[in-house]
C-alpha cells in the first residue's frame, strides 16, 4: 500500500464531491461557468477514487 497515493487520491476526492455538491443546484442552461466547474469537480472525484484504489494494490 502507498500512503503516499492514497492520501493524495482521497484529497483529490474530497474537494471533487465539495465542488460537485456546491454547484449542483445551479442553472447549467443561463450559465456557463458552473457547469465547468461541476464537470472538473468529477474529474477530480473520479480520479481521487481511482488513485485510492490504485494505492491498495501498488506495492512499495
Amino acid at each position: 500500500m502507498d500512503w503516499k497515493l492514497l492520501l493524495i487520491g482521497a484529497l483529490m476526492a474530497v474537494v471533487g464531491a465539495l465542488i460537485v455538491f456546491r454547484f449542483r443546484k445551479s442553472n447549467f442552461n443561463r450559465e456557463l461557468g458552473p457547469g465547468c466547474l461541476v464537470a472538473g469537480g468529477l474529474l477530480l472525484l473520479l480520479t481521487g477514487v481511482l488513485s485510492a484504489v490504485l494505492s491498495f494494490l501498488v506495492k512499495v
